[in-house]
């Protein structure tokens, strides 16, 4: 095989690489990703996602008055745009040199390099599904900042951060349109600590951005207001005045134009808590296939539930065909089933942002919506 060269790596791929293998690089532990439609023919810059949100007028007992209040039945059209995200790599000098006479080496240096920039590529996109267009990674806790140290609001957020991130920092989540970063020259992270829920910079904090307080969200250098619109835009727990792709969802039913929204944060239990927003969303009229929770609350769940369940591995198929796994649950009481729950799998840590599909009400509790 010929040598790798900036000139012949593209051909080269063409030659060892066949149509679909780019498919591998999706993360089969994302399932909430895997289990999202994809479409590849999508053509023009804006994509119309109609959907019917009510019935026609001309009902009732009296066929004069049914006749006087017909109409046409109710819909929306989303206008959906486009959001970019790339993920650009680099290949060490001197390992590419020391390469130059091993038979294929340079070609696997960069057939590396591809895989970890499309795993990050996968899992950044896997774990911002689950958020809104504003992208925030993170949030700084109450008394989080200390020299160029923050502490996270949510410690499962510090695997939101890689080595070398640039962050910035802003007083709001960036889901309105109105909201701004801080005036900063940008933050690189030096140090993550999972377990303390700490990432530290490269700078002071207040340092760098004069007006940074507890309570900021942080952002990737480039994401802010430039990511996919995710499950907190779709189902906000606020539904915002301001219109969503085209539609104004706080008039009419606001249910059917923006979800249904239950606070289960003052609820004592995890099964409670589960009882009340599955309740809430069948008497809307919801019908269930997954529901998705982070880890800290699927283990109380499952503590709760001890022996009174039980767990069945089911693939979930892709759009492309890719196979992800998630788990089945059932749950039992004084011996017998009696219920079938919606399928149940915990969240893995590079998918996940904050509590999912929500976030923290300030109080460690999750807000559970549907």
């Amino acid at each position: 095989m010929t040598a790798a060269t900036t000139t012949n790596v593209a051909s080269i791929f063409k030659e060892i690489w066949l149509p679909g293998m780019e498919s591998q690089f999706y993360p089969t532990e994302c399932p909430a990703w895997a289990l999202c439609p994809k479409t590849k023919d999508w053509d023009g810059t804006i994509l119309h996602a109609t959907a019917g949100i009510g019935g026609m007028n001309g009902v009732s007992s009296t066929f004069a008055r049914a006749k006087a209040n017909q109409s046409p039945s109710l819909g929306v059209d989303f206008q959906v745009t486009s959001a970019d995200r790339f993920a650009l790599w680099s290949i060490d000098h001197k390992a590419m040199h020391l390469a130059r006479n091993e038979r294929g080496r340079q070609v696997e240096l960069v057939a590396d390099q591809t895989h970890a920039a499309m795993e990050r590529l996968m899992l950044r996109q896997a774990s911002t599904i689950h958020g809104g267009v504003g992208q925030a990674v993170g949030r700084i806790a109450t008394g989080g900042i200390s020299g160029s140290t923050i502490t996270l609001e949510d410690p499962q957020s510090a695997k939101n951060f890689e080595e070398g991130d640039v962050i910035y920092l802003s007083a709001n989540d960036g889901n309105t349109s109105t909201d701004t970063l801080l005036a900063g020259a940008g933050l690189t992270v030096v140090t993550i600590d999972p377990d303390a829920g700490t990432v530290l910079m490269s700078a002071g904090i207040v340092a760098t951005f004069a007006a940074a307080a507890a309570g900021n969200y942080l952002f990737i250098d480039g994401d802010f207001q430039a990511g996919c619109a995710g499950y907190e835009s779709w189902n906000p727990l606020v539904v915002p005045a301001a219109a969503f792709f085209g539609v104004v969802r706080n008039t009419g039913n606001i249910t059917r134009k923006a979800g249904i929204r239950k606070d289960v944060s003052a609820t004592v239990g995890a099964v409670n808590k589960i009882r009340k927003a599955l309740t809430a969303a069948s008497a809307a009229g919801s019908k269930f296939t997954h529901m998705f929770v982070d880890p800290e609350f699927y283990s109380l769940l499952d503590g709760e539930l001890g022996n009174n369940v039980r767990y069945v591995d089911k693939p979930a198929i892709s759009a492309d065909g890719g196979v992800t796994r998630t788990g089945w649950m059932s749950t039992c009481a004084d011996g017998e089933r009696t219920r079938r729950l919606p399928a149940w799998r915990m969240i893995t840590p590079a998918e996940q942002t904050s509590p999912v599909p929500n976030t923290s009400t300030g109080t460690g509790q999750p807000r559970i919506r549907s």
